[in-house]
């Protein structure tokens, strides 16, 4: 049999299996490695099932981290192979002590092997002499949602070997700081940075750090709700160095780092305690705004019919600067809006945020007695100046006609097929909004005058069927050119508005399509209906980036209706 043959004839043998700990002598309060290795004789090694390393006073932070590897060696034509599993947890203690690793078992397919127990002794980590951490807030007090910064400060006491002459500066002691190790909070975000001073401001101790120095990180954040909140403590874990060591090389002389001590910091947990605002003055229409606004309203068009929808865009802008405005609640506007007759979409958009500025657009229709758009209110509480706003937009007058008004000029005529447009209806949806008014349409013109009652009544019944061909062939003329600009609309809005026109020509009813297709289907209305919302809202900032392509193939496989 050959060497290759008799590889792959070789058995797993499990040789060996131990704990260890790394560092050999842990710090309290410093994240180790708790780690198991298993070895054996074989091609590949198991797949193993072990318990972890549970022990009370340590605590598994990580793991376990499973790696394995393998080797082949050919002695005198003899093939023999080895491989080896490691199992590694990431642990802590918090405190100083005695601590005892479990006596666990390890489990594959082809063994079962007891893993005695290991002895790990954590020592006392004395408080840095050489590191100061400082975590502060710039508001203990702050109101709900009002933006407050943290700071979190580093400085390093100045290290200089004197046998060399050397002096480590404090660019050089941040790169000895575990960040991966470090316990940072709201800071989290510096470690994904790898140059973390580009993040950071230098600073310099004062007091009983005079003469040293280091970085100051700021990051900012809000409280959502009122009441107290504890910001959790910092933990710089790290090393500082003892001495330096000077190597000649042939790039020339370099000095580095020959010992150091281990280093861990903590700063105490801060209490916060988060206001809410003040009930005396409060408006009864606030809605939780917090800041300082500017509120301005406008409509895409001012003349209108009754019941036809229209789009109102509100443009909220922070005054102060520091105010969330992607969580911002929309201004209180639809009770006022019901007092002076319009009727409001029920699934607003989320809204765009640019800057310091937020835009949000509804679609409202004109009902009963509507003459204007009336004054709108964003009511908010001012953490800087302790006091109660009233941001209010500017009415807007509006021309509401009556949609059952006939305009003459606007009949189609039998000899005269009328080139139809896509309707500018806005770019909201229609679902929900209220009564639906339909226009009259007139079916026959009147074919001669002059002529005598019976060539009248006989000309006029062999004319209404060329006239039915001719309007039911101009329909379809009309539909099939909205199709072809429905199906080659690119971008969300030009979507919605060839959806839209599509839809009114199909139904032949523009104030409410889809109450039509309602009485038809009401599975499918429902359907067209949520596709609608869903489009209006990924066309201004939030739904689904698909929402264009399921409105346009809802109303691809709509039947031809028959009217």
């Amino acid at each position: 049999m050959s060497w290759f043959a008799s590889l792959f004839g070789l058995i797993t043998i499990l040789t060996d299996v131990q704990w260890s700990v790394s560092p050999g002598v842990p710090d309290a309060g410093i994240p180790f490695t708790v780690q198991l290795r298993l070895e054996g004789q074989g091609r590949n090694a198991p797949d193993i099932k072990v318990a972890p390393p549970e022990v009370e006073g340590l605590d598994i932070l990580d793991g376990p981290d499973v790696r394995s590897g393998s080797n082949i060696s050919i002695v005198n034509g003899q093939a023999s192979a080895a491989w080896t599993r490691t199992l590694s947890w990431t642990v802590v203690a918090e405190s100083s002590g005695a601590f005892r690793l479990p006596k666990v078992t390890a489990v594959s397919s082809s063994f079962e092997v007891e893993v005695p127990e290991r002895l790990v002794v954590v020592r006392a980590l004395k408080p840095s002499e050489d590191v100061f951490v400082e975590l502060r807030c710039s508001n203990p007090s702050p109101w709900v949602e009002e933006l407050v910064d943290l700071e979190l400060t580093v400085l390093f006491r100045p290290f200089r070997d004197e046998e060399l002459g050397t002096r480590v500066s404090s660019q050089d002691l941040l790169t000895m700081i575990d960040w991966e190790r470090s316990v940072l909070g709201r800071f989290s975000s510096i470690i994904n940075d790898r140059d973390r001073r580009g993040l950071s401001q230098f600073v310099r101790g004062r007091g009983e750090q005079e003469g040293w120095d280091g970085f100051r990180w700021t990051v900012s954040t809000r409280f959502r709700t009122s009441g107290t909140a504890t910001l959790d403590p910092v933990r710089i874990v790290g090393s500082y160095p003892v001495s330096l060591v000077r190597t000649n090389t042939v790039f020339g002389t370099s000095v580095r780092v020959a010992r150091r001590s281990p280093v861990r910091v903590d700063t105490p947990p801060i209490d916060i305690e988060v206001r809410t605002p003040p009930l005396a003055d409060r408006p009864s229409d606030w809605s939780g705004a917090m800041g300082r606004f500017g509120l301005s309203a406008s409509l895409d068009r001012v003349v209108l019919q009754m019941g036809e929808p229209v789009t109102l865009t509100l443009r909220i802008e922070d005054l102060n600067g520091s105010a969330d405005l992607a969580r911002l609640p929309d201004p209180p506007v639809d009770e006022l809006l019901s007092a002076a007759g319009w009727e409001v979409s029920p699934d607003p958009a989320p809204g765009k945020v640019e800057g310091e500025v937020r835009t949000l657009r509804r679609s409202i229709r004109p009902m009963r007695n509507a003459v204007g758009l009336p004054r709108l209110r964003l009511p908010s509480f001012d953490p800087v100046t302790n006091a109660w706003t009233v941001a209010t937009s500017e009415a807007i007058p509006v021309e509401v006609s009556s949609s059952t008004e006939l305009n003459i000029d606007a009949l189609p005529t039998a000899d005269l097929e009328l080139e139809s447009s896509p309707l500018e209806v806005g770019p909201e949806t229609w679902p929900g909004l209220g009564t639906i008014h339909v226009v009259p349409s007139i079916g026959l013109v009147p074919m001669g005058v002059g002529l005598g009652l019976g060539l009248v009544i006989a000309g006029g019944l062999r004319a209404v069927p060329a006239f039915t061909r001719r309007r039911t062939l101009s329909r379809r003329r009309e539909l099939e050119h909205l199709r072809r600009e429905l199906k080659t609309a690119q971008g969300q809005v030009a979507v919605g508005q060839a959806a839209r026109a599509y839809l009114s020509a199909w139904s032949g009813h523009t104030a409410d399509p889809i109450s039509v297709l309602a009485k038809i289907s009401p599975i499918r209305a429902t359907e067209l209906q949520e596709a609608f919302v869903a489009l209006d809202r990924s066309d201004f900032g939030g739904g689904e980036e698909d929402a264009s392509q399921h409105v346009v193939s809802l109303l691809l496989n709509l039947r031809e209706r028959r009217i």
